[in-house]
């Protein structure tokens, strides 16, 4: 099956990428990437919409996070499992 192929920025270099979500205008996945020298995991969020000179769909960055160390991932996820019994709770 071969890689897929993400609407990333020339400059950024995809070693590896996950799409966790994919529709038609919708386009999520967690990467990683390579710029300048420097690895970090992002998480990228893109909509697909018509280009304002053109009119021709295309894939425009909504969201991104990215981590660019263990530290600072242990901290996101820590943050992340304390909120995510909440969305289990009702209004």
């Amino acid at each position: 099956m071969p890689e897929e192929s993400y609407p990333v920025n020339p400059t950024v270099k995809v070693l590896r990428g996950i799409t966790i979500y994919r529709s038609q205008r919708w386009l999520k996945a967690v990467l990683a990437t390579e710029i300048f020298g420097r690895r970090s995991i992002d998480i990228y969020l893109w909509q697909q919409s018509p280009e304002s000179q053109t009119g021709q769909e295309v894939w425009k960055r909504m969201h991104k996070v990215s981590i660019r160390s263990s530290t600072e991932w242990a901290a996101i996820k820590r943050a992340v499992e304390q909120l995510l019994p909440m969305l289990a709770q009702g209004p």
